[in-house]
């Protein structure tokens, strides 16, 4: 049962199996909001991950269905993490996923640092390690990579994580 809160976001409950309820995490005002949309595609699917300002949705992250293969356990880990079901992940889905700052933050960095890599180890790599840096680290970095310099601030980042 999801309801409509009143700044426009959605406030879900999960009913689990033995019938208890699960709720989801709502962010609030004072923390950064994503919105986690699956583009589907040839059986596959693709997706674009926005970020809620006060402006509007701003377009953070974007990936191809063939780009997404790659991202598909980090997708499915940002999530889980955030309450929805893993279930849930795949091309039939219709409604966005509502992330918190943290989730949507590490998503947003794992896409924007591993898309533009050929090598899948060296994609890998820095997809997992950065499912493992802190929040801390994570919202520093896409604060570096959302500013002024940030194609260098994510060649800087692949070059840390993964090596050249």
């Amino acid at each position: 049962m999801a309801s409509m809160c009143a700044d426009g976001w959605l406030s879900a409950r999960l009913i689990c199996p033995l019938g208890s309820v699960a709720a989801v995490p709502v962010p609030d005002r004072t923390e950064r909001r994503f919105v986690l949309r699956l583009t589907a595609g040839n059986g596959a699917w693709g997706l674009v991950l926005l970020e809620d300002t006060p402006w509007g949705l701003d377009k953070v992250a974007k990936a191809s269905p063939a780009q997404a293969r790659l991202l598909r356990g980090a997708v499915t880990e940002a999530v889980a993490a955030d309450g929805y079901e893993t279930e849930t992940v795949g091309p039939h889905r219709k409604r966005p996923f509502n992330l918190t700052q943290a989730q949507g933050v590490r998503l947003a960095l794992q896409i924007l640092a591993s898309v533009s890599l050929r090598d899948v180890a060296r994609r890998s790599t820095v997809v997992g390690t950065l499912a493992a840096m802190s929040d801390e680290e994570c919202l520093y970095w896409f604060a570096k990579a959302r500013g002024a310099d940030g194609s260098r601030a994510l060649r800087a980042l692949r070059l840390l994580l993964a090596g050249d």
